[in-house]
């Protein structure tokens, strides 16, 4: 009775596990210490557009951009410190198309790694035209002939335009 007792508490703790690792919003990878996947989310798959089975055959390495990990090595130093890394670094999906991600990586005392990884497509877009505003902002700024200038309340100059530069 205890044994089935015990047995049930574990059952009910894996499926638990489960649940919560296949409904995260982000790819959930699991590797061994050679980097070889040995384990994915459905997240993972659906982001890479590979089967799970297909990803298991896979290494970190075949789903990064090229030359990526020779420009950017794993920081495995820092990890078997025990410390989170957080980088960024661009994915191919099995279709070939790139895509940019956040990769927050983990290693467990077997030497395992554990990487939650986030689509940062659409906030790379949005920095992206951020930049461009800005730019077009300064460049409408820098070229009027009006003079423009923003002065905190102290009385300090905090910015000002080509025009008053070469007014003054």
């Amino acid at each position: 009775t205890e044994r089935r007792q015990a047995d049930e508490v574990l059952r009910q703790s894996e499926e638990k596990y489960r649940t919560l690792v296949e409904q995260a919003s982000d790819g959930i990878f699991v590797t061994d210490a050679d980097g070889k996947h040995i384990e994915v989310n459905s997240r993972g798959c659906e982001m890479l557009g590979y089967t799970r089975a297909e990803i298991l055959q896979l290494k970190i390495s075949d789903l990064l951009k090229s030359g990526e990990m020779e420009a950017a090595p794993l920081r495995l130093d820092a990890l078997r410190q025990g410390k989170t890394l957080l980088t960024e670094r661009t994915l191919v999906r099995k279709d070939g198309s790139a895509f940019p991600t956040e990769i927050s990586v983990k290693m467990f005392p077997n030497g395992q790694l554990q990487a939650f990884v986030r689509d940062i497509t659409e906030r790379k877009q949005a920095e992206k035209a951020l930049r461009e505003n800005e730019k077009q902002y300064r460049d409408l700024f820098d070229s009027t002939s009006d003079l423009i200038q923003a002065v905190a309340p102290d009385g300090r100059l905090l910015f000002a335009n080509r025009a008053w530069q070469e007014a003054l």
